[in-house]
């Protein structure tokens, strides 16, 4: 760099992130309870900040998953617990629990995943102070500081979902599937085809475009696969469900009826 990304920050903080295109900053401040986000127009521009993220959280680890693309920022801990500040009204998730890195999409500002820390010989002034993913993002490790046992580095691996492989020719297309039953109660099967290896979801949105169900969300190679949806928790209606592989987008509707 020939200048400072930003010139002064208010409060301190241990860490910050990048975006890949190198225009955002999200810099996790301690004492301001927040992560300030710095953008600029173009690579001759100055950052400026234009946003918030994780209102309440004395964040000291940030790290993107290459699974998700989700940004996983660190709660806080029994001494920085996340609480509502006056300089920044409300919480950003408010059931926020400490030792948590909480998964951001930051595009929407929304939670979507979590990694809770849990010692095995707790003494209450621990601080998960780093996360890290492995290349594909299934595994995740988080590292300990402050504790006055022993220091401690731990290992989240993620589970696959219920999504199974079809035995089958070879696929040259992406195809989805009308779900069967349709209308089901509460159950109903989902197939779909990729025609490349690569990141895949497969999500179920309400009539009002919310977000209600992820079925699939992982890297999955080619071929053809089934998954199974449960909406014992929701009402009756018409429901919207999106594959999107490798930017190839399908969706259907389905009715449920209870």
């Amino acid at each position: 760099f020939n200048a400072n990304a930003v010139d002064t920050l208010a409060g301190y903080g241990r860490t910050l992130e990048v975006s890949k295109d190198g225009n955002t900053i999200y810099a996790a401040r301690y004492t301001l309870r927040g992560i300030l986000v710095y953008k600029r127009n173009s690579d001759f521009d100055p950052y400026v900040v234009v946003d918030t993220l994780a209102k309440g959280f004395s964040c000291e680890s940030l790290g993107w998953n290459p699974r998700n693309g989700y940004l996983y920022a660190g709660s806080g801990s029994n001494g920085a617990k996340p609480q509502s500040d006056p300089s920044i009204p409300g919480l950003f998730w408010p059931s926020a629990t400490v030792f948590t890195h909480y998964g951001i999409d930051v595009a929407n500002r929304a939670v979507k995943d979590s990694i809770n820390w849990v010692y095995p010989v707790a003494d209450g002034i621990e601080m998960p102070r780093g996360i890290a993913f492995s290349p594909n993002g299934n595994i995740a490790y988080v590292c300990e500081f402050n504790n006055s046992a022993i220091p401690c580095l731990e290992r989240f691996e993620y589970k696959s979902t219920g999504v199974e492989k079809e035995k089958a020719a070879v696929v040259n297309s992406y195809a989805l599937s009308q779900n069967f039953p349709n209308p089901f109660n509460p159950s109903t099967e989902i197939k779909f085809s990729v025609a490349k290896a690569g990141f895949v979801t497969l999500k179920v949105y309400d009539m009002l475009g919310k977000e209600v169900a992820t079925l699939v969300n992982e890297n999955l190679t080619a071929g053809s696969y089934s998954t199974q949806f449960n909406a014992s928790n929701l009402t009756s209606g018409i429901y919207i469900y999106q594959l999107n592989a490798n930017g190839n987008v399908l969706s259907h509707k389905m009715t449920l009826l209870k």
